[in-house]
C-alpha cells in the first residue's frame, strides 16, 4: 500500500520504499496528437513529473514546476510581486500538506 502526500488539489506526492514520486492531475487533451479525437477527453489522469529521493527534492521539484505553470498561465510578463504571490501560495500548500492511504 502507497502512502500519497496531498499538496493542493492539482499536485500529489506518492511515497513508497524507494522514492517519493511528485505526480499531476491532468485534464486529458480533446485532440491527439495525431490530430483525432480523444475518447478520453476531460477526464482526470496522473502524470508522474518526477522521482526524487527525499520529501525535501520532491516538495522543491513541487515548487519548481508549480512557478512554470502559473507563469505560463500569464499572458503578459510577470512582476517581481506576481511571482512572491506564486511563492507564497506554494508556501500556504506546503505548510497544510497531509498524508494520506491509498489503497489499491
Amino acid at each position: 500500500m502507497n502512502k500519497r502526500v496531498e499538496i493542493d488539489g492539482t499536485y500529489f506526492i506518492e511515497v513508497d520504499d524507494y522514492n517519493w514520486t511528485l505526480k499531476k492531475h491532468v485534464k486529458t487533451a480533446p485532440v491527439c496528437k495525431n490530430g483525432q479525437p480523444s475518447k478520453n477527453a476531460g477526464k482526470l489522469r496522473d502524470v508522474t513529473l518526477g522521482y526524487c529521493s527525499s520529501l525535501g527534492n520532491a516538495l522543491d521539484l513541487y515548487t519548481d514546476r508549480h512557478e512554470k505553470d502559473e507563469i505560463s498561465k500569464a499572458s503578459r510578463p510577470v512582476s517581481i510581486e506576481e511571482l512572491k504571490t506564486i511563492l507564497l501560495r506554494v508556501e500556504s500548500a506546503c505548510k497544510a500538506l497531509k498524508l494520506v492511504e491509498k489503497c489499491e
